[in-house]
């Protein structure tokens, strides 16, 4: 059994016209300009590539954490073979120097190595001009995920969870 009164849509139409109430459309939803293009250089190169030994892929993540202090934010840099970390910083910014930063400490501790891949998410701080000038001046190939396809995203976010609840658990 329905609830309320049955009525056509012309009848509420004019009974808000007599108590002066407008409908609020709600507005659709507009792309930003040039999104497509940004976007368009960094390719998600995982869908051709066999991660079949270590070097080949590395995977960049950043997370926040709440400390004592307040916020901070944790990047790392991992081997998608091995799942190492082979670099972490913590700093209380999220910017594109922290994670030029902490790429440039894993290319150190390995070396540069031939045909790497490095793969993140969609974040500014992995797409924009100077991460992508640092990257191909290091002889590295960028690697974006796809909008909407999580199973691209999912190698680095398995560490910091664990590491968000454990730290959680210590107040660190």
């Amino acid at each position: 059994m329905k609830a309320g009164w049955s009525c056509s849509r012309r009848r509420v139409a004019r009974l808000m016209r007599v108590a002066g109430l407008r409908a609020k459309a709600v507005r659709g939803y507009r792309g930003k300009a040039g999104i497509r293009a940004r976007f368009a250089q960094h390719p998600n190169r995982l869908w051709e590539t066999d991660v079949d030994h270590v070097n080949r892929v590395w995977v960049g993540d950043i997370t926040y954490l709440r400390v004592r202090e307040g916020w901070r934010y944790l990047a790392i840099v991992m081997d998608r073979y091995s799942r190492r970390i082979l670099a972490w910083t913590l700093t209380r910014r999220r910017t594109t120097r922290e994670t030029c930063h902490v790429l440039a400490l894993a290319l150190q501790r390995r070396g540069p190595p031939r045909d790497l891949i490095f793969h993140s998410d969609r974040g500014t701080e992995y797409t924009s001009g100077p991460s992508a000038t640092f990257v191909a001046a290091h002889g590295v190939r960028q690697s974006v995920s796809v909008r909407g396809r999580r199973t691209t995203r999912t190698w680095s976010p398995s560490f910091t969870p664990s590491r968000r609840s454990s730290r959680e658990a210590r107040l660190w």
